[in-house]
């Protein structure tokens, strides 16, 4: 399929004058215009009886507005709690240990790991700068 030009916007005129050109050097002919302006007149027959066929199947019902309801309806009842200062503080202290750890080679995360554990995410965040020197 060849790829369509980016043709500027054309008033009827410049068409007809573009097409009498085109038809005088020969490279378009008469008879490709009107197999052309039958075949959209055809196309939009075509499109008018299954838009026709596809009303008489579904008959009266109208999902799609029912399911933007459902779906409005939905994401009322979805609140999102506020986060307070203490979780946000202990999501920030995960974050930092995750990153740190990450950093570590995997052999020596278990010491870590296991000061964590012991004494807290805090202790261990500390350890892990002590050990990468930031």
């Amino acid at each position: 399929m060849a790829r369509p030009a980016n043709v500027p916007a054309l008033t009827p005129q410049q068409a007809r004058y573009i097409l009498e050109k085109l038809i005088d050097e020969k490279i378009v002919s008469a008879a490709d215009v009107r197999r052309h302006l039958a075949g959209m007149w055809q196309e939009m027959s075509f499109i008018e009886k299954r838009l026709s066929e596809l009303r008489g199947i579904a008959g009266s019902v109208h999902p799609v507005s029912k399911a933007k309801g459902a779906m409005r309806d939905a994401t009322k009842r979805i609140r999102r709690r506020a986060v307070t200062a203490e979780v946000a503080a202990s999501r920030k202290l995960q974050g930092a240990y995750l990153g740190r750890l990450r950093q570590i080679p995997e052999g020596d995360r278990k010491t870590f790991q296991d000061i964590a554990k012991t004494k807290g995410r805090e202790a261990a965040v500390a350890a892990m700068k002590k050990r990468l020197g930031k």
